[in-house]
């Protein structure tokens, strides 16, 4: 009767530690927050987010007719466990976890500008930058991952 009551308890601590380690990997993989905005006062710009279990990409162009009006595009796209797994190491790679909280230039404030955002969480870590006029060292490279995971995203969809 001891070696059934001992059998139980193991799984039942193995059941438990076995369930938080694959929900630790489905928060390391998909994050709780992602939002990323760049673009330019009259020329548009470019949003992607984590809503809904999709990373939405929305493109907006402004119409060069001089009508005023914007072309809106918008994708839902799944990047795989594995894509969020590199993204996310090259986040930590390129401490974007230190970034400040604005780059804005104030010496070129004018209202005909490129602005950024960005927002990340995932598990303990997070970071809510923006600018205008002006971005941290990294800021390339930290861009190129997300368009990168977009087109992950895209030929995840595809398979």
């Amino acid at each position: 009767m001891a070696d059934l009551g001992s059998t139980w308890i193991v799984g039942l601590v193995m059941a438990t530690f076995v369930a938080a380690g694959v929900q630790g990997q489905l928060r390391e993989s998909t994050p709780e927050r992602f939002e990323f905005f760049e673009g330019h006062a009259y020329m548009g710009g470019e949003w992607v987010k984590w809503e809904h279990d999709k990373l939405v990409f929305l493109k907006r162009v402004a119409d060069m007719s001089g009508k005023g009006s914007f072309a809106e595009t918008k994708e839902e796209l799944s990047p795989s466990p594995e894509a969020w797994r590199r993204f996310w190491t090259r986040m930590d790679t390129l401490r974007v976890w230190q970034w400040k909280a604005d780059y804005s230039d104030p010496k070129r404030s004018g209202p005909d500008g490129e602005s950024w955002a960005l927002t990340l969480r995932a598990g303990a870590k997070e970071v809510k930058s923006k600018g205008y006029n002006g971005v941290p060292d990294g800021y390339g490279e930290v861009r190129n991952a997300v368009y990168k995971l977009i087109e992950e995203g895209r030929q995840h969809g595809r398979e």
